[in-house]
């Protein structure tokens, strides 16, 4: 297998890896029906293999939908490609997928940082903070944008500004199923999309389905600065300044890694036995976090052994995963398996 560059960034969609390179190459595997791995073929790729260089410039950060990718090149330019079933490719065009990637078009002067894909739609954030959003709408995911007819259009074609009540520039995304979310200099968290689990930290009862975006208040975290966000299918993580991880959304499967009455739970708890975190990383509903002292704990959904426990049971609170490895860990996770990447 030829031999991966130091990764950048490392995660996942439904069925396909992705590595981003210190050299800004990109490296995929896995899953490849639609496309999704940008390699001009709809063939399943078993190992590790680089995107050619003439399709694709070089990649600062790179995000897998269910069977779609979108990623941003050093020059602020999205590419996408894979499914376009819901147009999550971001463009005019009514193609059902494409294998190789292209540049998506941004109005005039937009460089974009990083991205986000969700189950099928995707994110864009921008030097300035601005943030995108396009493709399958029918829960708010991508924001309320109305059509001629004045209402919310179910799926957006184009990338559309999402107008966010924020105080300061938004920093990272958050894109779940049907939900979305960003993290500001100012450490506020704002989410919208669908709230049936609770991930948007409301009462499931109350608001099913807001489309308008709503910032979370810092007292759900303790009054503690949030630092990185994460989202599953279905549920969210939020790392604090203090290492301390907060869940909330989904619960049937052990993702929230905590105890809780029910299925779900709305409010934002700290995970249980979880302290020093300084990275997470959410699969469709299992998790994984790296605490400071090098270890790595994993929970969750575990029918594909994504857990790695050695078994294919769910594991509803954290547990240490034995890697019998020396050296810094960069993990991810996709939407039903775990990898890590050791660096000596």
């Amino acid at each position: 297998m030829p031999c991966v560059p130091l990764p950048r960034v490392i995660t996942g969609g439904g069925g396909h890896t992705l590595i981003v390179a210190a050299d800004g190459s990109l490296w995929v595997c896995g899953s490849n029906s639609h496309g999704q791995l940008g390699l001009g073929h709809r063939e399943d790729v078993a190992v590790l293999t680089k995107v050619p260089s003439p399709t694709l410039p070089r990649i600062t950060h790179v995000s897998g939908g269910w069977d779609f990718t979108v990623a941003c090149s050093e020059e602020g330019d999205v590419y996408t490609w894979g499914s376009n079933a819901f147009h999550q490719l971001g463009r005019e065009t009514a193609e059902k997928w494409s294998a190789v990637p292209v540049k998506v078009e941004f109005p005039h002067g937009c460089a974009v940082v990083c991205v986000a894909a969700g189950l099928r739609h995707a994110m864009a954030l921008t030097v300035d903070g601005s943030v995108y959003a396009w493709g399958h709408n029918r829960k708010g995911q991508v924001g309320s944008i109305s059509g001629d007819d004045g209402k919310d259009q179910k799926v957006v074609h184009l990338p559309r500004k999402v107008n966010l009540p924020v105080k300061g520039k938004s920093v990272q995304l958050l894109a779940g199923a049907y939900h979305s979310g960003v993290l500001t200099d100012c450490q506020e968290v704002c989410v919208w999309g669908c709230n049936k689990f609770g991930q948007l930290a409301r009462d499931p009862k109350d608001a099913s389905q807001p489309t308008q975006p709503s910032c979370l208040s810092a007292e759900v975290f303790g009054g503690k600065a949030v630092k990185q966000i994460a989202s599953g299918w279905t549920h969210n993580l939020a790392l604090t300044e203090n290492g301390e991880v907060y869940s909330w959304g989904r619960a049937d499967y052990g993702q929230l890694g905590r105890s809780c009455d029910g299925s779900c739970d709305h409010t934002p708890r700290p995970v249980a036995g979880v302290r020093d975190a300084r990275g997470v990383a959410c699969g469709s509903e299992h998790c994984l976090a790296l605490t400071g002292d090098g270890k790595l704990l994993c929970w969750g959904w575990n029918e594909h052994g994504m857990c790695g426990t050695g078994n294919e049971s769910d594991v509803p609170l954290p547990m240490q995963v034995a890697l019998q490895v020396k050296g810094t860990l960069s993990v991810g996770c996709g939407a039903g398996h775990s990898f890590a990447f050791v660096g000596r």
